[in-house]
């Protein structure tokens, strides 16, 4: 019960420090940061798109990740 609350806790933290530097409220644009990346990619999304696509990923595979390592962890402690 506990890992999954952890689990969906991280995955919420990523996406809102995500959104919220996408938007530009989040942390200062010289930090990295997923959101920012994404922004910034904006610009270049018709002539290069996997600068877009790579930070997306990044998050994407970060959240199944984390994900699938908590009902992993979960099952194991049935």
């Amino acid at each position: 019960m506990l890992l999954s609350a952890i689990t969906i806790g991280f995955n919420n933290a990523v996406l809102a420090e995500a959104a919220m530097s996408y938007l530009g409220i989040g942390v200062s644009p010289d930090e990295a940061s997923l959101g920012y990346m994404l922004s910034d990619s904006q610009a270049y999304l018709s002539t290069t798109p996997w600068y877009a696509l790579g930070a997306g990923l990044v998050i994407i595979l970060l959240i199944l990740g984390v994900g699938l390592i908590g009902e992993g962890l979960q099952r194991r402690n049935v």
